[in-house]
């Protein structure tokens, strides 16, 4: 039987906490198999129908990492969320369960019967909205799917009472964990994954009242260079908004501080109020600087706990990797709509599909225009182009000779670029004089090659342009691809090619560039030439595969 699932399920996990752990993989497996991914999985662990309440253990923190390691593995596409507000880290007392109000649309549970479907739908009810067509699963001790009908008398032999007593004796209630009123972290938690929410969840459970998160400020990440990708890196604001939403939805309840911070410590090295910090493996020195200016500060030094942060498959930690992996993996995929300012129709069914390709001195951007080339594309270098106005007879020629005076002019009559190229990269008004005399032209005879190009039957046109956004040619594609690399790797590919550029000079033409983070901003889709050719080679044809996908629908 197939079925829809729509935005949102609920898994009710009910059982032996260690058992349910345990159980984890194959439920997740089992999930996969049976339906069509969610929006978003919420789970809560309850140890029985009937008690909701949850005591902090180190069994139940066994549980959220059996969670979101097995997420990251299983369902790595689903936005999976573990409920805690029903844990209660200070007293045996129930918590009060606040209200997410999301629809669900499906519940699946452990160890439910269709007796318990209105108890569970009454507790369900202070949390989610339920829809009309709200279907019930249990999974069985088996991990098959069976649909729950919500009619069926009370079985005696099975007591919500017992499987709690159960889960005491495993040891639950004779571990209790360590909480605190106050507790800090920090982090950049770019596009927010399971390695984030293993740290953010075991930061709220050991936090009774008061939860501070700093995360890392734009100003602050464009000073470090060993961030992969960093201009792929989501903005300030959507970050902060990620682990703001992401911890309200799991524990409504706490009183939260989510701030940018525009050094190593932000707020946790001058907070009276905190006791305690979490860190992960990989910075745990960092807690360990916390303190030492706490100390010097005279403040309480903080309680540190690390946490052992998720493996990928490869081994790799999921947190480390993950963030940099997901930036690699949008590599050549679209990231915004399509401008279509040029129609690629407009009343002339030859006008072929027209990519910008863009990217700083040094980026490898003719290199992926040539790749480009062997898979189909015509490309039209606007660099080339660009040469023409400086020749004798060009409409523009006379007219830079006025503004820059003789000496730029060689014996061929042609134009010194090199002599040019001194006068206006040392000074940006002169620079500007020229661009205005010269962008127009050129625009006018890239629209004739593309124009060109059509009639001679090309269906993707690639215009290869350094300026392309500077010089508003954008406006005569239907997409902006941008190539990117860090600049030291712009600096020494540069050096190595043009050996008479000084230092000096070149940093002075990098200055009067635009940035990677501003290109990537106007861009469509992004590529990076910063690792091997096969891996370059292998961003390329997916992002040709994926246009000529948009270009065909």
């Amino acid at each position: 039987m197939t079925n829809n699932m729509s935005t949102n399920a609920l898994l009710l996990l009910c059982g032996p906490i260690t058992t349910i752990s345990n159980r984890i993989p194959s439920i997740f497996g089992a999930i996969k198999l049976k339906f069509p991914p969610p929006n978003q999985l919420y789970i809560r662990y309850q140890p029985a129908i009937s008690s909701v309440s949850v005591p902090f253990t180190s069994n139940y923190l066994r549980l959220v990492n059996a969670i979101y390691s097995s997420a990251n593995r299983n369902l790595p596409d689903i936005d999976v969320n573990l409920l805690v507000d029903n844990v209660t880290n200070h007293t045996v007392e129930a918590p009060t369960i606040q209200p997410i109000r999301d629809e669900l649309s499906l519940i699946i549970g452990t160890n439910i019967r269709d007796y318990n479907i209105k108890e569970v739908s009454l507790n369900v009810s202070r949390s989610f909205r339920q829809t009309n067509n709200l279907t019930w699963y249990n999974l069985n001790e088996n991990d098959n799917l069976v649909q729950l009908t919500g009619t069926g008398e009370t079985d005696s032999t099975y007591q919500n009472q017992e499987l709690l007593a159960t889960d005491l004796n495993e040891g639950g209630l004779t571990c209790l964990e360590d909480s605190f009123g106050g507790v800090v972290l920090g982090g950049t938690f770019d596009r927010l994954h399971n390695g984030h929410k293993l740290l953010l969840t075991e930061s709220s459970l050991r936090a009774r009242r008061r939860l501070v998160c700093g995360v890392t400020s734009q100003k602050y990440i464009a000073g470090k260079k060993s961030k992969t990708l960093p201009e792929l890196i989501e903005s300030e604001t959507a970050r902060i908004r990620g682990v703001s939403g992401f911890l309200r939805k799991i524990k409504p309840g706490i009183e939260l501080s989510v701030v940018p911070i525009d050094d190593p410590f932000g707020p946790s090295t001058v907070d009276p109020d905190l006791q305690a910090i979490v860190v992960s493996e990989e910075t745990q020195r960092g807690g360990e600087a916390v303190n030492r200016e706490r100390a010097s500060k005279l403040l309480n030094v903080l309680e540190i706990h690390c946490i052992s942060m998720l493996a990928d498959s490869d081994g790799e930690s999921a947190s480390k990797a993950s963030s940099s992996a997901i930036r690699k993996g949008l590599l050549g995929r679209l990231l915004k709509p399509p401008l279509f300012k040029r129609d690629s129709n407009d009343g002339n069914e030859s006008k072929p599909y027209v990519v910008g390709l863009t990217g700083g001195m040094g980026s490898g951007k003719s290199s992926v225009a040539k790749r480009l080339v062997g898979l189909g594309a015509w490309s039209i270098d606007c660099d080339s182009l660009g040469h023409s106005v400086y020749t004798e007879g060009s409409p523009v020629y006379r007219l830079i000779i006025e503004e820059f005076g003789s000496d730029i002019v060689n014996e061929d009559k042609s134009i010194n670029r090199r002599v040019l190229g001194r006068i206006v990269f040392n000074d940006k008004e002169k620079l500007n004089i020229l661009n205005s005399l010269v962008w127009p032209h050129i625009a006018e005879l890239v629209s004739m090659e593309i124009d060109a190009a059509g009639r001679a039957g090309a269906k993707v046109c690639v215009l290869d342009a350094a300026v392309l956004l500077e010089a508003g040619w954008d406006s005569l594609t239907n997409e902006v691809w941008v190539v990117v690399v860090p600049k030291e790797e712009m600096v020494m590919r540069i050096r190595e090619r043009d050996t008479d550029l000084s230092l000096v000079e070149l940093e002075r033409r990098l200055a009067n560039q635009m940035s990677n983070l501003e290109r990537v901003d106007h861009g469509n889709v992004v590529l990076s030439t910063l690792w091997s050719y096969e891996e370059t080679q292998q961003q390329v044809e997916k992002a040709w595969s994926l246009l000529m996908g948009r270009i065909t629908n």
